[in-house]
């Protein structure tokens, strides 16, 4: 007898397939949380279409106290629901281990096999990791003591996991190749029915929408405020769908009113796994987009096009307006090759994507002394990372210029290592860029629901041996107008007595952030 536990309708899809071709031939029980009447209201049909031969309900939420305590409920509430004891299993297989109750299986020795939260999660256990930690604090201590977010816990014996979708180089000796596309693609037509009718996955045949977008329930997790949230897919729109007409796919468990928000595009209602797209569509639509969804992993080679993020923009994504307007920038400078440092390379490269001409990004490695390829480029600097500019790169020629992003305000740009004075000479040799970000007119405010951007003005620093280019910078002027999100960001040309404030301004800024920055450096050794 085997038991299989699962938390989301993703793990349930997992479990499914893990049984249908690991273990068709043995009773096969499965244990999911209580809230599933919720959520899958007509969850016993998953035991009616032969998926598995019993389904109980546990109450994975709500315990109180001390570990001791908890693990006491937990034992307690094991025995209310599941009328098996666990010695009775041949193999517990686990997709969703961050609860109490493999805290539970740890304190009793019990061995069980994980399933990986999502596609390429495996590899990525700081994810989930770091959501927990805001989330859940508590239960977060807990579960990384026993080491079932780093996946070391050895009472794990096997995990299972998408082998392609892992970050390049990872081995794990314990891991199992699974991978929910081709468990599916195994699966006879009318297998493919059942879970068709079992996940409500609908028949939309051949769409004219040309992008698919993929949402993610950042508010829940805590990943993002609620406001963020809404913030975060209008920037989306603004910046990257603008012209696009979108096939949006919420998360399960996402709540976001997309279809208030986002009028023009259509909206499915139906909460299936993304993994089972496929099965919705005579032919799917060109592009497939997303924040950071796991469930991308598995499909994105069935799409022409993709155009995903990263983790990290979650929090980068603040500073579109920077990326967007220092394109803009390097637009009309004749620009075609960005070399790039610090900054947030996926979201650059997709505002590159969105030039009217080629845009080539660089990386700049370790050793850019050598790297041929840079020539001709400008640099865009940003302050993700902890390095120091490299302004010898533009005063022997290796790029024509750097552009500072200063997105975290860290001032990279003022090195004190060389001493004040330097420093200050350096700063007031950049050209300073004056960008905006303003409440729009009412009349595009009137396409969005609520105005939940920030205004702000603010500098980016151009640093070229080049007259011509530095004169360029100086004097060049956009305007872009943000109908979802109801914003204006602009470049705006300075008078020399707003550039003389601005510099002043700018290094006593400066001053005081790379000395806040070097008192915590001391401060940790």
């Amino acid at each position: 007898m085997i038991l299989y536990q699962a938390l989301s309708s993703y793990q349930i899809l997992e479990c499914i397939l893990h049984r249908r071709f690991f273990y068709p031939e043995e009773k096969a029980v499965l244990l999911l949380g209580t809230y599933i009447k919720e959520r899958m209201p007509d969850y016993g049909r998953i035991r009616e279409l032969g998926f598995f031969d019993e389904i109980f309900l546990f109450r994975y939420g709500g315990y109180q106290g001390g570990e001791e305590q908890i693990v006491k409920d937990v034992e307690e509430e094991l025995s209310k629901t599941l009328p098996y004891q666990l010695s009775e299993f041949e193999r517990i297989l686990v997709a969703g281990i961050h609860t109490y109750l493999q805290v539970y299986l740890i304190r009793k020795q019990i061995p069980f096999e994980m399933f990986e939260d999502g596609s390429g999660a495996l590899s990525r256990p700081e994810v989930l990791a770091e959501i927990h930690q805001k989330s859940a604090p508590g239960r977060s201590r807990i579960l990384e003591k026993y080491g079932l977010y780093d996946h070391s816990q050895p009472l794990i014996t096997r995990k299972y996991a998408d082998f392609a979708a892992q970050r390049e180089g990872f081995q794990d000796e314990k891991a199992v190749d699974f991978s929910i596309k081709e468990y599916l693609g195994r699966l006879e037509s009318g297998e493919k029915e059942k879970l068709r009718s079992l996940f409500h996955v609908p028949s939309l045949g051949t769409l004219s929408r040309s992008v698919l977008l993929l949402t993610q329930q950042f508010a829940n997790l805590g990943q993002l405020s609620f406001d963020e949230q809404v913030l975060i897919y209008q920037n989306l729109f603004d910046y990257f769908l603008e012209e696009e007409q979108v096939l949006i796919k919420p998360h399960p468990d996402d709540i976001l009113y997309y279809h208030r928000l986002f009028s023009k595009a259509a909206v499915l209602r139906e909460p299936f796994p993304s993994e089972l797209l496929p099965l919705a569509f005579e032919r799917l639509p060109q592009t497939v987009a997303t924040i950071s969804s796991t469930g991308v992993n598995q499909i994105r080679g069935d799409f022409q096009e993709a155009l995903c993020f990263n983790a990290l923009y979650e929090k980068s994504f603040h500073a579109n307006h920077r990326y967007a307007l220092g394109v803009a920038v390097m637009e009309g400078l004749q620009v075609t090759k960005i070399a790039q440092a610090g900054c947030n390379e996926v979201q650059l490269r997709n505002f590159a994507k969105r030039c009217k001409g080629e845009m080539e990004i660089l990386d700049v490695g370790e050793d850019p002394k050598d790297d041929a390829k840079l020539e001709g480029s400008v640099l865009f600097w940003d302050d993700w990372s902890q390095k120091e500019a490299p302004f010898w790169m533009a005063d022997q020629g290796k790029v024509r210029g750097i552009l500072f992003l200063n997105s975290n305000r860290r001032f990279q740009m003022y090195d004190l290592k060389d001493g004040i004075g330097r420093a200050k000479e350096r700063f007031f040799d950049l050209i300073p860029v004056k960008v905006a970000k303003r409440k729009a007119a009412s009349d595009w405010i009137s396409l969005c629901a609520d105005y939940r951007d920030t205004e702000e003005e603010d500098i980016l620093y151009f640093y070229s041996r080049e007259e011509r280019m530095r004169k360029m910078a100086a004097e060049f002027e956009y305007q872009k107008t943000l109908p979802r999100t109801g914003s204006e960001i602009s470049i705006e040309r300075m008078g020399d007595d707003e550039i003389r404030i601005r510099m002043l301004e700018g290094i006593l800024e400066a001053t005081e952030q790379r000395l806040l920055e070097y008192i915590r450096k001391e401060e940790e050794r």
